[in-house]
């Protein structure tokens, strides 16, 4: 119950002052309570969509920065640091769990592969989204 509390303050964080835009506060709120719940079926996906980049816009510095020497980005706040980690472990699982499913040794890898390939370029998409605008 704990956690739901986090949860719903960060919620209530995110919606901004009294009279932002009306509705925006009540539906990221009720779409934390329903992911609480687990009732993200219910969910249709651009409400998840929009509760994350709400929550995502109320932070004041970009996760991520342009590197000054070299190509790519750099993390420069903890939220950064963290979703690589987090990102690492998805990588990680996934690609383990892609090659068990595969009937032989070639398929497994392949299927590890494309699971790399895919979860690679949503976090490069991430990480572009998140980053400094400059």
């Amino acid at each position: 119950m704990e956690g739901y509390t986090l949860v719903w303050g960060a919620a209530n964080e995110a919606a901004g002052p009294k009279g932002a835009k009306a509705g925006q506060g009540s539906r990221i709120r009720e779409a934390i309570h329903q992911i609480c719940r687990n009732d993200t079926a219910k969910l249709p996906p651009p409400a998840i969509w929009s509760m994350i980049s709400s929550m995502m816009n109320a932070a004041s510095k970009p996760w991520f920065r342009r590197k000054k020497i070299g190509f790519g980005y750099a993390p420069q706040t903890w939220q950064g640091w963290a979703s690589i980690v987090a990102f690492l472990g998805l990588l990680g699982a996934s690609v383990s769990f892609a090659q068990t499913l595969g009937a032989d040794e070639a398929a497994g890898r392949n299927g590890a592969f494309v699971v790399a390939a895919v979860e690679i370029m949503g976090f490069m998409i991430f990480v572009r989204r998140n980053a400094d605008k400059k």
